[in-house]
């Protein structure tokens, strides 16, 4: 290894790192010590010096440092030390997971690392012979040379490789971060609306400016829409399930105003099939009102094709709106005209159209604030929901998190597409845990949830009145 009576140290450190003691210290008790913070001019001096020890600070900024030992050992047997000089845990975790033996934790010392050279120094001795044959093939010093060369080359393009790798992975992390500040925030608004909201029922203004208003904010809008799309675009469904079933949209909004009674499990309904109709769901948040717009149809719409419209509806009819966002906005799946006919039998506002032989029904729902608001856990990285609302045996498209309050952890308990089983409940609510969490990234899905779950809840108390 070394021909040097001292023992040459060679520190690859971070840019904030303050190494000045350490040095100071190591000198005092004849080390030849060396330091560096770029990584290419690092690995200069390690050819250069015939380094013993090469420290490399895992917790660099460029992360092509974790690459270095596998280079180094192409062209010294120094013994490699990964440190790292911060306490944060993202450092504590790389440096867990470094398969290289010694390695430093935060703090380092001087002591320290003297107490590692000697006990490693051995080591370097015993594999200085191996080394020099694994040299044989590099006796001149042109040979020399030419591998320094190749390797600082490898380690220039492969760091420029890394260091880009490193910033696009850098840039989707700051953009998630600043995603879920976004969503963050924009709940936090939602809920303070909420939490002001004072009346359930649709304003009657908001109606009377509703009604007034539909024929040229939404009728003409959607014609003009119909119009414009290819007709292979849009299937006219009307014509082909109504030759199965004559209740069509129209039929639905008739017997709303003649108040006949529909029932899901009445014979009337078991004899004709329902239509099954497309249902778009939009969450209003306002001072004035709170709830959903619900958009029945049996053409084959897109919400995005159609949002903008209503959305222009109805901006000007509340006051303190808040912004809709494509959160606010899904599609609530396996709803047929029968139950669409219940439910618009609870509506606030109710408007059935027929536009170019396609039927449509605007819907506006209230609800209590409370039921429409989502909690975020203390991190707020976290959506609470309550363990009775989850249904047993049912797929859910969010995962589920359980909260061990001795060390402070959340851990998965379901994944998303999975079921909550009914034994899993039970043991839940048996053991107390009346919350569970599933991630902010899964707020659209939890919403739709939530939507579905309350409209339900209104057909089922309208359904019990009734009888």
């Amino acid at each position: 290894m070394s021909t040097h009576k001292k023992k040459v140290l060679i520190f690859i450190k971070a840019p904030s790192h303050n190494l000045k003691p350490i040095e100071t210290f190591l000198s005092k008790r004849n080390f030849d010590v060396h330091s560096e913070i770029d990584i290419k001019t690092g690995l200069n001096r390690i050819f250069e010096l015939d380094a013993d020890f090469i420290f490399l600070a895992w917790d660099h900024t460029n992360p092509k440092i974790i690459n270095l030992p596998k280079l180094i050992a192409q062209a010294s047997m120094a013994t490699v030390v990964p440190y790292i000089m911060s306490n944060t845990k993202e450092a504590f975790r790389k440096l867990n997971i470094c398969q290289i033996n010694p390695k430093l934790y935060s703090p380092i010392s001087g002591p320290a690392i003297e107490r590692l050279v000697i006990k490693y120094g051995l080591n370097n001795i015993k594999n200085e012979i191996l080394f020099q044959k694994q040299l044989k093939n590099y006796n001149t010093e042109e040979d020399r040379s030419n591998m320094k060369a190749d390797l600082l080359s490898h380690i220039e393009n492969d760091s420029i490789d890394n260091i880009s790798e490193a910033l696009a992975l850098n840039n989707i992390r700051e953009e998630q971060l600043k995603q879920l500040y976004f969503r963050q925030e924009s709940i936090g608004k939602r809920n303070l609306i909420l939490n002001q909201s004072k009346k359930i029922a649709l304003p009657n203004k908001a109606i009377n400016e509703l009604k007034n208003t539909i024929q040229n904010k939404i009728k003409k809008p959607l014609e003009s829409l119909f119009n414009t799309l290819q007709e292979s675009e849009i299937p006219k469904l009307s014509n082909i399930i109504n030759q199965q079933n004559p209740r069509s949209l129209s039929k639905i909004a008739d017997s709303i105003q003649s108040d006949e009674q529909i029932s899901i499990g009445s014979d009337k309904a078991l004899q004709k099939k329902p239509e099954i109709l497309k249902a778009h769901c939009m969450s209003i948040y306002s001072a004035d009102w709170c709830g959903y717009l619900i958009i029945f149809t049996n053409a084959e719409l897109e919400f995005s094709s159609i949002d903008i419209i209503f959305t222009e509806w109805i901006k000007s009819q509340f006051n303190n709106l808040q912004e809709i966002d494509e959160y606010d906005l899904c599609e609530l799946q396996n709803i047929d005209s029968d139950f669409a006919g219940q439910l618009n039998k609870k509506a606030d506002y109710f408007e059935a159209l027929k536009i170019n032989n396609n039927d449509l029904s605007i819907s506006f729902f209230s609800l209590e604030p409370g039921k429409m608001a989502l909690k975020l856990n203390e991190d707020k990285n976290l959506i609470e929901i309550p363990t009775e609302d989850i249904p047993s045996d049912a797929i859910l498209n969010f995962s589920l998190h359980l909260h061990l309050p001795e060390n402070k952890k959340y851990i998965v308990y379901t994944q998303a597409k999975k079921k909550l089983s009914t034994e899993q409940k039970n043991r839940l609510l048996a053991n107390e845990i009346i919350l569970l969490y599933t991630p902010i990234s899964f707020e659209k899905d939890y919403k739709k949830f939530v939507a579905e779950k309350n409209l339900k809840a209104l057909c089922e108390n309208l359904s019990k009145k009734n009888s």
